[in-house]
Formats: structure tokens, C-alpha cells, sequence
């Protein structure tokens, strides 16, 4: 039985599905207004809707600004599909950090954390500040010309409140509102 995906609508056609959490999933889709595919990913509640599209208006504001801002994941869109639910989508990058790990190299080590300190430097000078919430390998990525970005960007948040990513990476300072242990982490 072919497995079934959501409709983003929209001329978006799901292809794969990439991955998911507790509370968003995340797939591989074509659509007619990109040349590459991009990811969508989808929330399986909605309660936070208000918040998740205050947060990516902010992300599309500041995107052309900021000279970091190429450290992060491209940002399409956030919108609603036919069913109601709510989903963003974003670039798709070429390859994962955790399926590299571990990295020998020790040049590309520190051109990789390079690229994600100045992503999170990024989401950091944002009024108000930004947390991804959920930074891991997995949510890490290279694009097509090696740039080491962030993405899954659909936990990105302005608001403190619920651990809503992975607990593995999880800081004790956590309630401080912070992706400094995350950091680390990865």
C-alpha cells in the first residue's frame, strides 16, 4: 500500500518523506515555481500558529539584511494547506551533517562550525532574538557549494516556552532561552 502524504497544495507535489518529530514532519517536494526541490515541513498541531508565522515573518524581513543570513536555509514560505494545516517551506540541502559525521578533515571541521556559528549569529540579532530550538546534525547541512547551513527552520522561535526539539541536545541552561549547549553539541 503506497504510503500517503499530505497535500501542501498549492502546485506542490510531496515526493519523500525526509523525517519528523513530535510535533512537525518534514518532506521532499517538487513544485512548479523552483528548479530544485525544496522541503516542507508539516505541524501536526496548530497551536502555535499565531507565533510560528510572526516568527517567519521575522525570518523574511531579515534574510536580505544580515550578512550571515546565507548560513541558514533559504526561506520560501509559510502557509496553510486544504486540510488546514499549517507548513513552511524551505531549501532543500544537497547533504546532512550527521551523514558525514564523523568528519576527519580537520580544515572542514572548523569551516563547518565556522558556518553554523555565523547562522546562529544570525538568528540571534534579530528583534527579538531568535532560537532555533532544535540545533542537532541532522538539522545541519551543506548546500550545493559546500556553504554549511541550518535548517529545519520550523522550530525557530522568538517565544521561551516548551522543549519542543530533540532532548539529546538539550542544555541544562535550556530555560535560559539559549542555543549556546546545542552549539556545542553538534
Amino acid at each position: 500500500m503506497p504510503e500517503k502524504f499530505p497535500n501542501p497544495g498549492e502546485g506542490y507535489k510531496i515526493r519523500e518523506y525526509l523525517g519528523g518529530g513530535h510535533w512537525k514532519s518534514a518532506y521532499r517536494a517538487t513544485t512548479p515555481f523552483r528548479l530544485a526541490d525544496v522541503a516542507v515541513l508539516f505541524f501536526h498541531d496548530n497551536v502555535a500558529e499565531d507565533a510560528i508565522r510572526r516568527d517567519a515573518a521575522s525570518l523574511i524581513r531579515a534574510v536580505p539584511g544580515h550578512p550571515y543570513s546565507g548560513y541558514l536555509a533559504q526561506f520560501h514560505s509559510v502557509s496553510v494547506g486544504p486540510d488546514g494545516r499549517l507548513f513552511i517551506v524551505e531549501e532543500l540541502l544537497a547533504r546532512p551533517l550527521d551523514r558525514m559525521a564523523p568528519l576527519s578533515d580537520l580544515t572542514q571541521f572548523v569551516r563547518i562550525a565556522r558556518d553554523l556559528s555565523r547562522g546562529l549569529t544570525f538568528l540571534h540579532a534579530q528583534k527579538p532574538p531568535l532560537i532555533h530550538r532544535d540545533l542537532k546534525l541532522d538539522n545541519c547541512g551543506l548546500d550545493h557549494q559546500q556553504r554549511a547551513k541550518i535548517f529545519d527552520l520550523g522550530s525557530v522561535t522568538s517565544e521561551p516556552g516548551d522543549v519542543l526539539g530533540t532532548i539529546f541536545t538539550r542544555a541544562p541552561e535550556f530555560f535560559l532561552f539559549s542555543d549556546k549547549w546545542a552549539t556545542g553539541v553538534v
